[in-house]
């Protein structure tokens, strides 16, 4: 690749990034004010009221001095109960609560320590009328107060709205536990960022819309990730949802049909080191967004990427060892857990792991398959890796993945019959899981707690009876408490003080039972105390204020990041003209007609909902009138596009429609020059409608094989086969079915768009078939050398002065791959380094990169001409440095560009085949300025001799008739023979062209005249 176009490439690239961290910068401004007058930040633990708060005397004792020791404090103070409870996550359904209700129970009278809301429960109600922000808001309100005692208004948010309004009339308070409690620890409340049947996160409706992993994967730039996971963790945190169970950090590796264990699109891609850095990316963003009041739980450990069915239904088994994993699953987890003992948390941490219900066969190097590693001892044997432990000991959680789906069930008990909740809750806690997701274990019990009340209640009696389980139930705790103390402060968990202030007489109380905190500077004496302990009553609850965020402009403008994701992302796979002089595809022109076809797929918004589809059928057509119909650039009509379904194509491919629709359907084929598909997956097993674009083209008659067909890929984008693939004038891959990224690949169709997006996985039957190949560096490029010091600042060569026996540091980079990024880190990099007035090459292992460079040290211990070049893989061209080392002056350093290949030998080069004949017109006329002027001297030659001869025989009219035709057949004659118009001149003209066309067409002009004076006389 010339300098030129990689200064190019790199200033892009630069000009990429700052556009980001532009966004970036100002979405983060943009927080504080979003939320207007939001809630008054959380305490740092030094600034944290210990326990316990002495209510009568108002009393204050020392503060801890750590976030352990106020650990230390809680678990004094709690029960029983409230440690075990601690250990367990559940999931209810139902969008609000009901005093009576299960959930109730669980939290006021059980304990438990967190809730996992979702839309297939109907937890969240993303229905086009609701307020989905602030019915969310509203939920979470009403969980968090279960903790104190309380059942809340389930419109907590509007009445705490006004910081002069007391919180505590909207709260009524429940009788006390069924089990003994002392403190009220804030519950975890988290939400999935995609679930197994669905295509985005649950929270959408008056939410960003974000997209999924494979996108942001697509756009090749962690930036982009970590400015989505900004967005997102701002949203989840003003709704009151502290918990993010993602992202998914699964190693995509498609077999040759579709994946069915897993949703393509719910991976970064297939590449563990840029799986890693987005996840990096992606949770920073979070933390940063919600100001560390969100957690994150990447998933599925330790990797469930090549599952071939789904985990709802049966367990699934990889073969695999434990080398096999660190070489390559587990990689982007040890990425996102990269931990200090004696340091803080690295940037990009993740707060914990969710573990995978995976079987491993070959683990221990043995054909015997492995329990689910979830709740397997192995679990902890991972843990204790070198790539972990740090992390883990430093608090990091450990979250079982669901521990009710029929697939454990089944595991335990083959036959169905019995549900042995208690044994497969112990045996993922004793694998090593801090919390037990306790999901589908309702029975048919008329309290509707089923088989959870008795876990825990089995978990309270092991507690008390085995002193090693009570250890470990202490331990996790522990553990489970610090993060928590990092969400909210202390005050937050002292029970009997919110009881207390809630029916508390006394002055002080009007200020604290408001939401926000008292202002010091008119605190009385009586409420100074109140102040110094910094109260913030119903800390983890959502107010009006921060719902800010969600109004339409705070939106939009957070979309417009989508969109620029979305615009970087979209990838042009395959074109029909791809390899031509014009790589760009073909677009539909002013008079062409299109027909659309898009995926009938449905998704259910809520328990009593009609389905709603994952893509409008009509969402294509309205976008492409939009931007290109009247109102745009009136490329398109109404009149020119028709929309159908995968469902209707369906129906008339299998010939079991009829009627209105097949005729309607056939005279919009008839018709169309362009045929358009939206699509999502292909699964046959649970939607087999979408399969009817594979159907379609495999069936095509005549009619259609005329046509240009087009298709947009809303998903993973290798559901077509490259025989499929052939057949198609474009291809693009779009990866997210969110507006702003039908917007996109619309414009990209229209060719409004730059297509810079590259797959993160293999796409047989495309220029991106093998992802290693594509990862690997560009062959073409040239990769630049330079010196750095020790604090690995470049240096100016024409400043440094160098002598014998200095060490230098020498960096090779950025080193690009073929889509144009950095390379992977650990792509080895062979550095040469050659004295050839010695002929001696001196060899040096290979070095891995690290961001896209390289870097070595090398001492000048010889005198004489220091040649240094690199080389990585097939990129073997660099430009290199030359060191000239004398005795006593300073060195010379010069940069050296690489030998210009020579140009390729005639003898070589194939035969070109000859240009197929030329046009008249393309061809030109075969004039020249001096047969032309010869041609006219011949002509006046010719009117002054037959005037002269002509004068006294006839009249002036009839000679002049005479030579006027004659000069006319002249000049034709010049151009039919000058154009080659016969097929006699084309042969003869290029030689004789100048010697002929003059007497050959003044013979005939006196021929003409000849003619002339033989019929008229």
């Amino acid at each position: 690749m010339p300098d030129d176009a990689v200064r190019n490439l790199n200033a892009i690239r630069m000009l990429r990034i700052r556009s980001i961290r532009a966004w970036q910068v100002v979405l983060t401004a943009l927080l504080p004010l979003l939320a207007l007058a939001g809630p008054v930040a959380a305490q740092t633990p030094s600034q944290t009221p210990r326990l316990p708060l002495d209510l009568e005397g108002y009393r204050e004792t020392e503060p801890p001095a750590s976030t352990a020791e106020m650990v230390d404090a809680l678990m004094a103070h709690m029960t029983v109960a409230d440690k075990v409870g601690q250990l367990f996550v559940v999931s209810f359904r139902g969008s609000s609560l009901e005093a009576s209700g299960a959930i109730v129970r669980l939290v006021h009278d059980y304990r438990i320590g967190g809730v996992i809301l979702s839309e297939d429960n109907g937890n969240i109600d993303n229905r086009p009328h609701v307020d989905t922000p602030r019915q969310v808001a509203n939920l979470t309100n009403q969980l968090q107060a279960l903790t104190y005692g309380f059942y809340a208004s389930p419109y907590l948010v509007a009445e705490a709205s006004d910081p002069r309004t007391p919180v505590w009339p909207h709260l009524n308070p429940l009788p006390p536990p069924l089990l003994e409690s002392t403190v009220s620890v804030p519950l975890l409340l988290g939400v999935a960022q995609s679930s197994l049947d669905q295509f985005g996160p649950d929270l959408r409706h008056g939410f960003t819309p974000i997209p999924n992993q494979l996108a942001m994967g697509a756009a090749w730039e962690p930036e982009f990730a970590q400015a989505i996971g900004t967005i997102l963790g701002q949203e989840l945190k003003h709704v009151g949802v502290n918990l993010l169970l993602g992202p998914t950090l699964d190693i995509l590796d498609p077999p040759p049909l579709p994946p069915t264990g897993m949703r393509a699109s719910t991976a970064f891609g297939s590449d563990s080191w840029w799986i890693g850095q987005h996840g990096q990316a992606f949770i920073q963003g979070i933390h940063d967004g919600s100001g560390h009041r969100v957690m994150t739980f990447a998933r599925h450990f330790p990797g469930q990427g090549g599952i071939d069915r789904r985990l709802d239904e049966e367990l699934a088994t990889i073969q695999g060892s434990m080398d096999d994993l660190r070489r390559h699953e587990l990689l982007p987890f040890a990425q996102v857990t990269q931990g200090r003992e004696d340091g803080p948390p690295v940037m990009g941490n993740t707060d914990g792991l969710l573990t995978s219900h995976i079987r491993y066969s070959g683990f221990l190097r043995s054909r015997e398959r492995t329990p689910p590693i979830s709740l397997s001892v192995h679990l902890s044997e991972m843990l204790a890796l070198e790539e972990f432990a740090a992390w883990h000991g430093m608090g990091g959680l450990i979250l079982s993945d669901q521990l009710g789906v029929r697939a454990i069930r089944t595991y335990y008990d083959p036959s169905e019959q019995a549900f042995l909740a208690n044994r497969i809750a112990s045996d993922a806690f004793m694998a090593g899981n801090d919390l037990l997701w306790l999901s589908q274990f309702e029975g048919a019990e008329g309290d509707g707690l089923g088989a959870l009340a008795e876990t825990i209640l089995f978990f309270i009696l092991q507690y008390n009876d085995k002193p090693d389980f009570a250890a470990a139930v202490d331990r996790a705790v522990r553990r489970i408490l610090h993060a928590k103390l990092q969400l909210y402060p202390v005050t937050a968990y002292e029970r009997d003080a919110w009881q207390a202030m809630a029916t508390l007489d006394h002055p002080a109380v009007t200020q604290i039972q408001s939401r926000f905190a008292p202002n010091p500077a008119a605190a009385g004496p009586e409420t100074e105390s109140w102040w110094r302990l910094g109260i913030h009553p119903l800390d983890a609850l959502v107010t009006e204020p921060q719902l800010a965020v969600f109004h339409p402009t705070q939106i939009r403008l957070k979309t417009a990041i989508v969109t620029q994701v979305a615009q970087q992302a979209v990838t042009l796979l395959h074109s029909s003209v791809e390899q031509g002089s014009d790589p760009r595809p073909a677009e539909p022109s002013v008079n062409d007609r299109l027909i659309i076809f898009t995926d009938s797929r449905l998704r259910s918004l809520c328990e009593i909902c009609a389905p709603e589809p994952v893509l409008d059928p009509y969402l294509i057509e309205a976008t492409i009138l939009r931007l290109f119909g009247p109102d745009g650039t009136q490329q398109m009509s109404p009149s020119q596009i028709a929309s159908f379904t995968f469902d209707e194509l369906a129906s008339v491919l299998d010939r079991t429609s009829g009627g209105p629709l097949r005729s309607r359907l056939e005279r919009a084929v008839a018709d169309a020059n362009w045929i358009l598909f939206a699509m999502l997956d292909v699964d046959r097993e649970h939607s087999p409608e979408s399969e009817a674009i594979r159907n379609f083209l495999r069936q095509r008659d005549g009619r259609a094989l005329e046509k240009r067909i087009a298709v947009l890929s809303f998903d993973a984008p290798f559901m077509l086969d490259e025989t499929d693939i052939s057949k198609l004038e474009v291809y693009i891959g779009a990866y997210s079915p969110t507006i702003p990224f039908v917007e996109s690949a619309v414009r990209a169709l229209f060719r409004d768009l730059e297509l810079r997006g590259a797959p993160p996985v293999n796409v047989p039957g495309t220029r991106f078939r093998s992802l290693i190949e594509r990862l690997e560096p560009d062959p073409d490029q040239i990769i630049h050398l330079r010196l750095f010091d020790d604090k690995h600042s470049s240096l100016d060569l024409t400043e440094l002065e160098l002598v014998l026996e200095d060490t230098i540091g020498i960096r090779a980079g950025p080193i690009l791959d073929r889509n144009g990024n950095p390379v992977p880190n650990g792509t080895p990099v062979q550095f040469l380094f050659r004295y050839p007035n010695d002929d001696l090459d001196l060899y040096t292992e290979p070095v891995p990169t690290v961001g896209g460079t390289a870097d070595i040290e090398f001492t000048l211990d010889r005198l004489g001409t220091l040649e240094i070049g690199a080389r990585s893989l097939d990129s073997a061209t660099s430009r290199g440095l030359q060191i000239r080392i004398e005795a006593e002056n300073p060195a010379q350093i010069i940069a050296v560009d690489p030998p210009t290949p020579p140009p390729p030998t005639p003898a070589a080069a194939p035969p070109s085949p000859a240009p197929p004949p030329a046009s008249p017109i393309a061809q030109g006329w075969k004039l020249r300025l001096g047969s032309f002027a010869g041609l006219l001297g011949a002509l006046a030659a010719l009117w002054t001799g037959y005037l002269l001869w002509a004068r006294s025989r006839m009249e002036p009219e009839m000679i002049l008739r005479r030579l006027l035709w004659a000069s006319l057949a002249c000049l034709a004659c010049y151009l039919v023979y000058g154009v080659d118009l016969l097929p006699i001149t084309r042969s003869i003209a290029p030689v004789l062209f100048p010697i002929l066309v003059v007497p050959v067409a003044f013979g005939f002009a006196v021929v003409m005249l000849a003619w002339f004076h033989i019929i008229e006389s």
